[in-house]
């Protein structure tokens, strides 16, 4: 038999069952066909009324609920129980905040702050912050910034009541600021800064301001003081009795005078002038050659030999070298006057004048020397004879700047 026949037949047997249960047995309302061991038959399925699962305590809001063979009504507080969805407990209650969270857009290196009561943004959180932001501490917060490891100098120093912040300067009032550091001039108290108050001066200095240009205060000499006033000032001297005796038994060139013009003095149109006082003695019972020379810096400006007659007594002495600029702080004019007296003793002191016996000489000379620089301005003498009795004394001496 093929595989339709047998279909064929078997669908022939179900339903002659199936009409000859329906033939016998009369089915009531709510049955329903069931197939088992003895064949189709009726039966009554059972029935059950919600009525029956209601609740104890009727009216209560729950939820109907099975262990796979019976059914029971629970409340719902039994219900998130059973279930591990308790609110608070398993599960997170609603919140209007945690909406505004997850509706961010989120980046790598960012931070979420408030910006209100109820709305929240995100910052760039850079990763020199974090460095800061994992320190546990303020002072490890400073170390990482540079500062001491403990109470050294560093970047940035800890302090409790630095000094810098504490001075006496009185209570801040009408928005002047008297308390701080790094005060801006507008908020000094007019008559508060005392001459205690301000740094130091060396002996002699004035508050001024020499350099070229605006800037800040400086100390300035008196001789500095007096040239921005016009007013001739000593720029040095010496003072002795005698301040030195040279040539005494030597033909070797000696230093009568040196004084130093210091550095810019000149200029381009300064002067200066070296005024020698002293005396000449040549007792040495004949005549003697002196060799005078007037030098600037590394130039020797004059050189002329001389000589005097013996005699018993000193003859007085005068020079003045007039130096000054010509247009130039490298060039340079020097005039020289020499003034010395005769060998006549005067009814007091020495020298003579009625007769006009004494001389007076002018001799010129010039140099080129920086006188950007310091340099030293200087009177030398040599003997042509060595001899105890022959000498020149300088009893003063005085460099003068005339602006």
């Amino acid at each position: 038999m093929n595989p339709r026949d047998e279909v064929h037949e078997f669908r022939t047997a179900v339903d002659r069952q199936i009409t000859s249960t329906l033939a016998v047995a009369t089915a009531s309302a709510g049955q329903n066909l069931q197939f088992g061991s003895g064949g189709f038959s009726w039966v009554t399925p059972a029935s059950v009324s919600f009525d029956d699962l209601a609740p104890s305590g009727s009216g209560s809001p729950g939820i109907l609920t099975t262990d796979g063979a019976t059914w029971s009504y629970v409340s719902y507080a039994t219900a998130r129980t059973a279930l591990g969805l308790v609110i608070g407990t398993n599960v997170q209650a609603w919140s209007a905040k945690l909406d505004t969270v997850a509706a961010l857009t989120w980046a790598a290196n960012k931070g979420l702050m408030a910006t209100s009561s109820s709305a929240l943004a995100t910052f760039d959180l850079t990763a020199a912050a974090l460095t800061v932001l994992d320190d546990p501490s303020v002072a490890a917060m400073v170390d990482t910034l540079g500062g001491a490891a403990s109470t050294g100098t560093g970047g940035l120093v800890r302090e409790e009541e630095p000094v810098l912040v504490k001075p006496e300067l009185g209570t801040p009032s009408a928005g002047v600021l008297t308390n701080c550091t790094g005060l801006p001039t507008a908020g000094l108290e007019a008559n508060a800064v005392t001459n205690a108050k301000l740094a130091q001066m060396a002996t002699s200095t004035f508050k001024g301001r020499n350099t070229a240009g605006t800037g800040d205060p400086e100390d300035m000499t008196v001789a500095q003081v007096l040239a921005k006033l016009g007013c001739p000032y000593v720029l040095a001297s010496e003072a002795g009795n005698p301040v030195r005796t040279i040539g005494v038994s030597s033909t070797a060139e000696q230093t009568l005078c040196t004084l130093t013009v210091p550095a810019g003095t000149l200029g381009t149109a300064g002067k200066c002038v070296l005024e020698i006082i002293g005396d000449i003695t040549n007792n040495s019972g004949g005549a003697n050659s002196y060799r005078l020379k007037v030098k600037f810096g590394a130039t020797t400006a004059y050189d002329k030999t001389s000589s005097f007659s013996t005699g018993t007594q000193p003859r007085p002495l005068v020079v003045r070298v007039h130096l000054c600029a010509l247009g130039a702080t490298n060039a340079q004019r020097l005039t020289t006057e020499l003034y010395h007296g005769y060998l006549l003793t005067a009814t007091v002191g020495n020298g003579d004048w009625g007769d006009f016996n004494g001389r007076a000489f002018t001799m010129q000379g010039s140099a080129a020397e920086d006188s950007t620089a310091a340099k030293a301005l200087a009177v030398t003498v040599q003997n042509s004879v060595s001899n105890a009795n022959i000498n020149w004394r300088l009893y003063s001496a005085k460099l003068v700047c005339t602006p």
